[in-house]
């Protein structure tokens, strides 16, 4: 059973505090999956839904690839402006 299946069942059920005891997790956790759930169902506005969390993760790592690639490409820009910029020796012949 998910979180959210539990945090639904709950929803319409009550909880009390000694939910989370029974399900052997913290009452902080219990309630942060009863808001997720709720933001997931579109009950809350003031965080992300999992799809949204998981988009942003995806993004996130993203950014983070095309900024290490950018860094490959500036530093091979350099090196091949170095080697443009020297003088060229014509063998003697």
């Amino acid at each position: 059973m998910s979180s959210t299946e539990i945090c639904g069942a709950l929803k319409c059920q009550g909880y009390g505090p000694g939910v989370a005891k029974d399900l052997g997790i913290r009452k902080e956790a219990l309630r942060g999956w009863v808001r997720q759930a709720e933001a997931d169902r579109g009950e809350r506005d003031d965080r992300l839904t999992t799809a949204e969390l998981d988009e942003l993760k995806q993004l996130l790592k993203e950014v983070a690839e095309l900024r290490w690639a950018n860094e490959i490409i500036e530093a091979a820009s350099v090196f091949f402006a170095q080697e443009f910029d020297r003088p060229r020796m014509r063998p003697s012949g």
